[in-house]
């Protein structure tokens, strides 16, 4: 058996370990067909009773998508950096890019003034709306690893879709940029109107009582 940290990894070697068939026996063919069959539900299945993922028009680097948290009504970048991580270990490539533009496009703080610059902010509205103006640290780090991966798995393109660059980037900053603060309210970018919470939670049609 494989030990951790013995160089022969999965990102080294090109295959993953399948402990569903190495420690309880299940065939190989009944593993993928129950993976693909959760792909396609929550990626592509009923848009009201199934799925997560929307896609939402295209801008000038491709097609625009999104995980939403169906409770909240929200995007959110857990949700976004899990998707990317789901999409580049099963190979869509295609919703992966998507669901990059979408956190480049809306989530990347790009305001200087914003203590959150260059993360990204951990709650938007599905129009591409701010909820929030702060980053949660996890999204950052599922963010960076999906990009390495994705990296590794496809190599690297241009512009955003330079993975490797973006990931590097995300990494530098969790790493190694000193810590700033300011005075709200904040932006996201720095055309948009100071973002101020609104008193009581936003309403959404899709929590149902």
């Amino acid at each position: 058996m494989r030990h951790p940290g013995d160089g022969k990894g999965a990102y080294a070697t090109g295959q993953y370990r399948n402990l569903f068939t190495e420690l309880l026996g299940v065939p190989q063919e009944a593993v993928k067909a129950r993976i693909d069959a959760a792909w396609r539900t929550y990626f592509h299945g009923d848009g009201q009773e199934q799925k997560l993922y929307f896609e939402t028009g295209a801008n000038e680097n491709g097609t625009l998508a999104y995980i939403t948290d169906w409770a909240n009504n929200d995007a959110r970048s857990e949700g976004m950096s899990y998707g990317m991580m789901i999409a580049v270990q099963l190979g869509h490539k295609r919703e992966f890019d998507a669901l990059w533009n979408w956190s480049k496009t809306h989530m990347q703080v790009t305001d200087p003034d914003n203590p959150s610059f260059g993360y990204f902010a951990w709650s938007m509205g599905t129009d591409g709306s701010a909820r929030s103006t702060g980053a949660a640290p996890d999204g950052e780090e599922f963010f960076a690893m999906a990009l390495y991966f994705a990296a590794n798995r496809w190599g690297n393109g241009t512009g955003i879709y330079d993975y490797k660059a973006e990931a590097d980037r995300i990494l530098t900053a969790m790493r190694h940029r000193e810590v700033r603060t300011g005075t709200p309210p904040f932006r996201i970018h720095p055309g948009d109107a100071p973002f101020v919470p609104p008193a009581t939670p936003w309403p959404s049609i899709n929590n149902r009582a």
